[in-house]
């Protein structure tokens, strides 16, 4: 028994080992209108019944600019590809609640002293990166919910960094504001929107 791990990749896709399909994310089709995409990593298991496999993929793309096989396929025995998952969605779960915790923490403080922007700014830094990181990697928002809609995920994922260094520079900004020259300060700003 051999196991797969396939990361998400920014197509649809149908996998085939010795002509019996084993893996589909989407709705492969030559056609635009029939074309469904889908971004989830796929684990599955293959039994060898010989020595040397013929392994295709079919691929299309028509939602994502990096389309294709964009990333790794991950083959080994069971038991080393359930720990390479675990390993890295226990990360993924750890810093995404951790970021999460923090975010809730500062709009509390903010809530309560709204006289300083500083936990404001922090908070939704925290929010920002906790999305980014939702949205990106092992796209575990995808994992968890697979009917959500694909285009609008990598919006998220596109959009989620614009709020990153913006707020980050504004966080440290209202913390020490005598310490950042405040050209560099507006150019940085501008410059990361």
């Amino acid at each position: 028994i051999y196991s797969f791990y396939i990361k998400n990749q920014d197509s649809a896709y149908t996998l085939w080992i010795n002509g019996t399909l084993l893996a589909r994310n989407g709705v492969v089709d030559s056609e635009e209108e029939n074309y469904v995409p889908q971004r989830l990593p796929r684990e599955f298991h293959y039994y060898a019944f010989k020595d040397t496999a013929e392994i295709v993929v079919q691929v299309a793309n028509y939602t994502h600019k990096w389309g294709g096989l964009t990333n790794n396929i991950y083959l080994g025995l069971p038991r080393q590809i359930q720990s390479f998952v675990n390993g890295r969605y226990g990360l993924i779960l750890f810093l995404c609640g951790a970021i999460l915790i923090m975010a809730f923490y500062h709009l509390f403080l903010f809530i309560n002293r709204r006289k300083d922007p500083a936990p404001l700014y922090f908070s939704v830094f925290c929010f920002s990166l906790f999305v980014w990181y939702l949205f990106s990697g092992d796209y575990l928002f995808f994992r968890l919910f697979p009917a959500f809609p694909l285009t609008l995920g990598i919006r998220l994922h596109y959009l989620s960094p614009t709020g990153v260094l913006p707020f980050f520079l504004l966080f440290i900004n209202s913390v020490y504001p005598k310490s950042i020259n405040r050209l560099i300060f507006r150019i940085l700003f501008f410059t990361s929107l």
